[in-house]
C-alpha cells in the first residue's frame, strides 16, 4: 500500500493549485505586479519582475505597457542584467512604431553602455537602418 501513488492527495493538490492559479489571475493585473516591483526596488527579484511584465506586453504587442515595465528596468536597475536586453526591446519597439529618433537613441545608448552585450550585433543592424530616417 504504501508503494502505490496517492490518487486522493494528488487531487487535492492540483485542486488547490489550479484554485490559487484561478484566484491570482482573476485578482491582480500585470499593472498591480510592476507596481509592486516599482514600490519594493530593493527585493532581488524586483528587476526580473518588471522585465518580465514588460516581456508579457512585448510579446503581446502592447508596446506602451511594455515600454512603462522597461523603463522601470532601465531606471530602478541600470547596471542589471536584463538592462540591456530592455534597451534593445526598447529600441526594437520604437522602430516599430516608427518612432525614429527614440529608437535611434536606444541603439546608440545600447552600443555606448554595453558594446560586449549579447545583442550588440543585432542593434547594429537596426541602428543602421534607422540611423539616417
Amino acid at each position: 500500500m504504501d508503494d502505490m501513488f496517492d490518487f486522493k492527495k494528488f487531487f487535492i493538490w492540483l485542486f488547490v493549485l489550479v484554485a490559487a492559479f484561478v484566484f491570482v489571475t482573476k485578482t491582480y493585473t500585470l499593472d498591480d505586479v510592476l507596481a509592486y516591483a516599482d514600490k519594493n526596488p530593493h527585493r532581488p527579484s524586483s528587476e526580473k519582475i518588471a522585465y518580465f511584465v514588460g516581456a508579457i506586453h512585448f510579446q503581446k504587442s502592447e508596446y506602451p505597457q511594455a515600454l512603462k515595465a522597461y523603463e522601470q528596468v532601465l531606471t530602478d536597475f541600470p547596471t542589471g542584467q536584463y538592462a540591456p536586453k530592455a534597451l534593445f526591446r526598447k529600441g526594437t519597439m520604437h522602430l516599430s512604431l516608427n518612432q525614429w529618433t527614440l529608437a535611434r537613441e536606444s541603439y546608440e545608448l545600447y552600443m555606448k553602455d554595453y558594446a560586449d552585450g549579447e545583442d550588440i550585433e543585432a542593434v547594429k543592424k537596426k541602428y543602421e537602418y534607422v540611423k539616417f530616417k
